[in-house]
């Protein structure tokens, strides 16, 4: 799912008006199942769905075979579950480590793509992924910039922290990338 390097709007669909629209409703209709899915604690389907919403409106075969088997997946996995449990230690100091990583042009259209995946202890709290606005020239450009949202997000949430404990516990963050020059610029480094 990750490696869609195709631009189905490339390719021309030759459908009939009629047609085109019950294939973007058969579209629409997968896409507010999974988007609902993923609402009620199916985090690893966020990137997937995202992926593919955006696709919504350009029903190409790849994009609704593409769908259909990421359906079948949440079938196959719907036995799974992920079990968040409280550290002892977290009662007095919190760690929060971000891990964070990017990748140069992978997108169809030369964009890249940052993400990260945040832990509070042992647990994991949020993750994202998401397509750059802007084309970055170089990888470090690229782990910049989903560095810093991750760090934004690491900071929000230990304020939150402090404020719902009322400052009675110590929170400390680590920042983990690949990429030497990003970390240089960081203030987690």
């Amino acid at each position: 799912m990750s490696r869609y390097y195709i631009d189905p709007r490339k390719n021309e669909l030759k459908l009939r008006p009629a047609e085109l629209k019950k294939k973007i409703e058969e579209m629409q209709e997968i896409i507010w199942k999974l988007t609902y899915i993923r609402s009620r604690g199916r985090i690893d389907l966020k990137f997937a769905v995202g992926k593919l919403a955006r696709l919504v409106l350009y029903p190409h075969q790849k994009v609704i075979t593409a769908a259909h088997k990421l359906l079948q997946y949440v079938y196959n996995t719907r036995d799974m579950s992920l079990t968040f449990t409280r550290d002892e230690e977290m009662n007095k100091l919190v760690n929060i480590t971000i891990i964070s990583n990017a990748s140069l042009a992978t997108e169809y259209d030369l964009k890249s793509r940052g993400g990260a995946l945040i832990w509070i202890g042992r647990n994991l709290f949020h993750g994202f992924s998401k397509k750059l606005s802007f084309v970055c020239e170089s990888s470090a450009e690229a782990e910049l910039d989903a560095i810093n949202t991750a760090e934004k997000l690491g900071l929000l949430l230990k304020l939150k922290l402090l404020k719902i404990t009322n400052n009675n516990i110590e929170v400390k963050r680590k920042l983990i990338a690949d990429s030497k020059p990003a970390m240089v610029k960081s203030r987690l480094y």
